[in-house]
């Protein structure tokens, strides 16, 4: 069951905040929460606004703070999030921002990814009043105001560090296990005496 609270803020909800917590927001945005140690949340925000580049914030702050940071009280003051703590991250609405297939590094591709970061940092650090003006149908998303708050760093999000996250939190029976077992079957016929 989802809730607008953190898991764990509320008692009456018999739910907990832990690694692999998530939240989404209406707009696309999503938050990873990483992990929970000595009362501080380790989390990162994906800002999936942009069909082209998605970002991702990294932070970390007092669980008590991340709450009230995170959970809705039905005010204009809050940002509403949907959280979720039984069901596992949807990674695949990471992927699918990523073209399949293997493509060939160029000079360009950096170019691009650089100035999409600096974008985003001119956007949360206030520098380009001009960029953070409100245009006619366009908000910032959730994401981009909860890293405004925090004053954190855009990161371009990386197809491999999201395929490796991927691989590891695939239940049984996923298609990375599909694949495993073919490629063990294929060295098992190779090895003599098998």
């Amino acid at each position: 069951m989802s809730t607008n609270d953190v898991p764990g803020a509320k008692p009456s909800n018999h739910d907990e905040l832990g690694s692999g917590s998530w939240a989404e927001h209406a707009d696309g945005s999503l938050i990873y929460v990483a992990g929970t140690e000595n009362g501080r949340v380790i989390f990162e925000i994906f800002d999936l606004s942009d069909d082209e580049r998605p970002v991702e914030y990294r932070d970390a702050m007092p669980k008590k703070l991340f709450e009230q940071k995170f959970s809705w009280d039905g005010k204009g003051s809050s940002v509403r999030w949907t959280w979720h703590d039984k069901t596992p991250f949807p990674w695949d609405r990471i992927l699918r921002h990523f073209k399949e297939g293997v493509k060939p590094v160029s000079a360009q591709q950096f170019i691009e990814d650089a100035m999409a970061v600096h974008s985003s940092r001119e956007r949360i650090s206030g520098e380009d009043d001009d960029d953070d003006a409100p245009r006619p149908g366009r908000r910032p998303s959730a994401a981009r105001q909860a890293a405004k708050g925090r004053k954190l760093k855009p990161e371009l999000v990386l197809h491999a560090d999201i395929a490796q996250r991927v691989d590891k939190t695939l239940p049984a029976g996923g298609v990375a296990s599909r694949v495993r077992k073919a490629l063990q079957k294929a060295i098992d016929d190779l090895t003599p005496g098998k």
